[in-house]
């Protein structure tokens, strides 16, 4: 069993190493971007909420 957890653990490293080694850091236009349209998602989710709330709100009374 503690031999099991031992090469559990060892194979979780190796993965993440292998990760890590093929990711990169954004270049700033890259990450601009990226953050451009993960606030545009926010905000269209928050909005579709905001609506099916006053929906709900209205038809409920």
């Amino acid at each position: 069993m503690v031999i099991c957890m031992f090469e559990f653990v060892g194979e979780l490293y190796q993965r993440s190493i292998r990760v890590l080694n093929v990711a990169y850091r954004p270049q700033e236009k890259e990450f601009a971007k990226m953050a451009k349209i993960t606030g545009l998602g926010m905000i269209a989710i928050g909005v579709i909420g905001a609506l099916i709330h006053t929906i709900m709100k209205l038809i409920n009374g």
